[in-house]
C-alpha cells in the first residue's frame, strides 16, 4: 500500500470530476512561498530586534511589503501569458456557479 502512496496523493478530482495532476513548481511559480515568507521574515526580525529597529525598521518593513507584491504581480503576469496544455478554457462564470431560480 505504500507503494501507491505517492500516486494517489498526487492526484486531484477537480470540481468536474476530471483528474487532475499536481507537478512541482516551475519558473517563476517555485518563487511563490516569497509571498509570505518576505513579510514573516521582516516581522520576526522587527519583533526580536526589539527597539534596535527603530531606526530602519520602517524601511525593512516596507521592503518585504513591496518585494513580496512584486512576486505576486510577477506570477500574475506570467499566468495572463500562459496557454492551456489542453488548448481550451473552461469559464463556469455566470452558468452553472449557482442553482437558477
Amino acid at each position: 500500500m505504500t507503494d501507491l502512496q505517492p500516486a494517489v496523493s498526487s492526484l486531484i478530482t477537480s470540481a468536474h470530476g476530471e483528474n487532475v495532476v499536481a507537478t512541482a513548481a516551475e519558473g517563476i511559480y517555485s518563487l511563490g512561498w516569497l509571498v509570505i515568507a518576505l513579510p514573516l521574515a521582516g516581522a520576526a526580525v522587527l519583533l526580536l530586534g526589539g527597539r534596535f529597529t527603530d531606526r530602519w525598521g520602517h524601511l525593512l518593513g516596507t521592503a518585504t511589503a513591496v518585494g513580496s507584491f512584486g512576486v505576486g504581480v510577477a506570477m500574475f503576469v506570467s499566468l495572463l501569458g500562459r496557454t492551456t496544455t489542453r488548448g481550451r478554457t473552461r469559464s463556469t462564470c455566470g452558468r452553472g456557479s449557482r442553482p437558477t431560480r
